[in-house]
């Protein structure tokens, strides 16, 4: 999971807007946006200061090793039109990114027939 959709995930989690987030650590809401979009990266003082408002550690914000641990919640992968999503090599648009959560709800309902 990459460091924005962490950030988007605990703000989330904390039931916080990006204007809120952003008023916390001091910067402007557009720049959160663009942290959660992976489109910018923080100083390291920022990152404190995201842990500390998100309830976490900064080494847990920052451990890319928690990635393998970590579930992949598609529903926020797909909906968020910030991040870019691949596969084999080749960037979804936004009607393919549509169709596989349409795809996902499917299979989804499909299984909860059984």
């Amino acid at each position: 999971m990459s460091l924005g959709v962490r950030i988007k995930r605990l703000r989330h989690l904390r039931g916080l807007t990006q204007r809120e987030l952003a008023t916390m650590v001091g910067v402007s809401p557009g720049y959160i946006q663009a942290l959660e979009s992976n489109k910018r990266t923080g100083s390291l003082e920022l990152m404190r200061k995201l842990a500390d408002a998100l309830g976490t550690d900064l080494s847990s914000l920052l451990d890319e090793a928690q990635r393998k641990q970590s579930k992949v919640y598609l529903d926020d992968l797909l909906s968020d039109e910030g991040t870019e999503i691949w596969y084999k090599g080749r960037k979804l648009d936004p009607r393919d990114a549509a169709m596989l959560a349409r795809i996902l709800d499917a299979i989804l309902e499909h299984r909860l027939g059984e």
